[in-house]
């Protein structure tokens, strides 16, 4: 996995066969801004960032290092 969100969410895309149509209807989050975070060209807000990941099957968990 990269540090970066939208690489993470390409690469999980991929693994799971989806087009960014098909994720986009999934998971209510436009087709372009998808797009957009996958080419690096700008990165999520953490709620669309988790609806496209909940739409995928992945919860977003933050945990606090020691």
């Amino acid at each position: 996995m990269s540090d970066y969100i939208g690489d993470t969410i390409k690469d999980l895309r991929h693994s799971q066969g989806l087009t960014l149509r098909k994720l986009s209807d999934m998971s209510g989050v436009n087709e372009t801004s998808i797009c957009h975070w996958e080419t690096g060209h700008s990165e999520p807000r953490w709620s669309y960032a988790e609806a496209v990941l909940n739409a995928m099957g992945y919860k977003v968990l933050i945990v606090k290092e020691k």
